[in-house]
């Protein structure tokens, strides 16, 4: 079964990236995660991840708070149905930065 590149980082996490190169057909590749998670950030640490992004939780959640009670006051959020919220990309060279993932 020949497998897409999207297919290979939505699937293989873990032990299971080690066989990317066979997936891939690639000599080189990289893997990234996207949770900023604790182990993740100690993963970057250690070398053996490049990247993860850093979903800020608790500046979502007090945006899905203030938006409740913005429509329950008002009928209306006045802010789209879709929104951006930014996230960080976390690398070595800021990793140490990254210590009160309360955001």
């Amino acid at each position: 079964m020949k497998h897409s590149r999207n297919h290979f980082r939505q699937r293989h996490h873990g032990p299971g990236r080690s066989s990317g190169r066979q997936v891939l057909g690639a000599d080189e590749y990289s893997h990234y995660r996207i949770d900023g998670s604790p182990d993740a950030l100690q993963a970057i640490r250690s070398g053996s991840l490049r990247a993860t992004t850093l979903q800020p939780a608790v500046f979502i959640a007090r945006l899905a708070v203030d938006e409740a009670n913005q429509f329950l006051k008002s009928g209306n959020t006045g802010k789209p149905e879709r929104q951006i919220v930014p996230c960080d990309l976390v690398t070595q060279s800021n990793v140490d930065d990254y210590t009160d993932l309360r955001r």
